[in-house]
């Protein structure tokens, strides 16, 4: 399955349901990649992108 997510909320918001969907899809494992073309378009900061990956 190939899905594209295009963001469009502001950038200082936490809880980005886009982002968050893909999260939950990635831990239940129904996806196993997720390609990002710019890290700051996935995290906000660098503790915000760390969290992320962690």
């Amino acid at each position: 399955m190939i899905g594209i997510s295009k963001k469009t909320i502001s950038g200082t918001k936490t809880n980005r349901q886009a982002r968050n969907k893909i999260m939950e899809l990635a831990q239940t494992r129904k996806i196993n990649t997720v390609l990002v073309t710019e890290l700051s378009r996935w995290g906000r900061s660098t503790q915000d992108l760390l969290e992320t990956l962690n």
